[in-house]
């Protein structure tokens, strides 16, 4: 088990695209909240797949306009937890937020070059919004939940992740 500090991760992000947009364009506005839980994660996956999601967005993203992303923890989400069959207290939500929208192809293409597949994808083809279940490698249950939503020229997309009551640990 690796220990991740999603706050401390965001903000290096932050910082290494704001030096890359320098000069060029709009930053990238980031909003965590104060008490974000460190938790546990089976290894490094996460981190670089967080990581390259957000790199991704900024390479797609019209440098004219911001790229926002809020960092979020969620109690419950019952609907996806009943849904999912996935057993989660608390959910830490990563959501992203740019112009022009199609985002979530990529971004599915990411999580599956980090090893994540797709059990199960909800959507209309050209729907507005979309949501898919992914496990890492051989595991059978949801490890991840991805959303996405393309209205015009905007898109957002959330990577929710469940946290185990046990693996969560306050700073």
């Amino acid at each position: 088990m690796k220990r991740m500090d999603l706050g401390a991760l965001m903000r290096r992000t932050a910082l290494r695209i704001n030096r890359i947009r320098s000069g060029v364009g709009a930053s990238l506005h980031l909003s965590i909240p104060v008490n974000l839980p460190e938790f546990s994660w089976h290894d490094c996956s996460l981190e670089k797949l967080i990581e390259k999601l957000i790199h991704y967005a900024a390479l797609i993203s019209d440098p004219a306009r911001p790229l926002r992303i809020a960092v979020h923890q969620r109690k419950q989400m019952l609907d996806l937890e009943k849904f999912f069959g996935i057993s989660a207290t608390p959910w830490i939500q990563v959501r992203i937020e740019l112009e022009p929208a199609e985002f979530d192809a990529g971004a599915r293409q990411i999580l599956e070059d980090h090893g994540y597949r797709c059990e199960e994808w909800i959507g209309v083809e050209d729907s507005i919004q979309q949501l898919g279940a992914f496990c890492f490698a051989t595991e059978k249950k949801p490890q991840l939940v991805f959303w996405a939503e393309n209205c015009g020229r905007r898109s957002k997309c959330d990577l929710l992740i469940p946290i185990a009551g046990s693996l969560a640990s306050s700073n």
